[in-house]
């Protein structure tokens, strides 16, 4: 294995709190950074992605790919509390 450091390109968040901006302020500002070039393709929940847009409304049209995915395709709703 060669180790979970090599596998970071620099400039990404160490995990340490208080030595890097959020996720939702690093999407923006890669965004800014890199415009045209940068691809989001959130897996989960899309908390972030929602706070970026709403912090930045210019941010997902400097993305390159902004992928939505959500939902669900049974027939019945998995619990009482997602059908609200």
């Amino acid at each position: 294995m060669i180790g979970l450091r090599a596998a970071f390109m620099q400039g990404f968040s160490t995990g340490r709190p208080g030595n890097s901006p959020s996720a939702t302020n690093w999407m923006v500002q890669m965004a800014h950074k890199y415009p045209g070039e940068v691809s989001i393709n959130p897996a989960g929940a899309l908390t972030d992605i929602a706070l970026a847009m709403r912090m930045d409304p210019q941010f997902a049209s400097l993305a390159k790919d902004l992928m939505i995915m959500g939902g669900y395709a049974g027939l019945h709703l998995p619990t009482e509390s997602s059908r609200m």
